[in-house]
């Protein structure tokens, strides 16, 4: 996404995504303080917005994936997901530096985590925005997800969400779903061959 009018940042030259590697840890947990505070200003507190430490972000990799986007070099914005039965991709977070922001790397973040997910036979991905976040829920409406309203919900996604019992989405929070075919791209228009790098 470009940046909007009066930004007077710099895109950056390069976009890369990486796994996570241990001389990351303390950026996303630097990148995480300042994402906890853009929530703060929205009315929600640290009960609701904990930021991680270096280590426990590590602890996540015993169960989750951690895709880091690298913006020229620097660590920008990550995302956290787990495949779970019956074939899931859960997104746990999804984070961009505010310094980085609206210069495409969550979108890129996605589509990454599209690709791994289908490659692996997963159709469908879950996120559990914050309803106060409205940045959060704009971004994610015009990024193929949707709000879980019952009726158009697939088959395997309403397996997933018997089986969590709703263990997943906590107090503020609603589940939103899309199809990892095409995530992060904008519905409706001609998507690129290949996501810009």
């Amino acid at each position: 996404m470009a940046p909007l009018p009066d930004d007077d940042r710099t895109p950056p030259q390069k976009i890369r995504i990486t796994k996570l590697q241990e001389a990351q840890l303390m950026d996303l947990a630097a990148i995480e303080s300042r994402c906890a505070q853009m929530f703060y200003e929205v009315g929600m507190d640290d009960g609701q917005i904990r930021p991680r430490s270096d280590l426990e972000l590590a602890r996540l990799t015993r169960d989750h994936d951690i895709l880091v986007a690298e913006a020229d070099h620097q660590p920008a914005g990550f995302l956290v997901w787990a495949d779970e039965a019956p074939g899931i991709a859960v997104i746990r977070d999804l984070m961009v530096a505010p310094a980085f922001q609206r210069f495409g790397i969550a979108t890129r973040l996605l589509v990454d985590v599209g690709e791994q997910a289908g490659g692996h036979g997963i159709a469908h991905a879950v996120i559990a925005p914050f309803r106060r976040a409205a940045f959060s829920l704009a971004f994610l409406g015009v990024r193929g997800f949707a709000p879980v309203d019952g009726e158009a919900v697939p088959e395997g996604l309403q397996t997933w969400i018997a089986q969590r019992g709703g263990g997943f989405v906590e107090e503020g929070q609603e589940l939103w779903w899309a199809k990892t075919d095409g995530l992060g791209f904008i519905p409706g228009l001609p998507r690129p061959s290949s996501p810009p790098r």
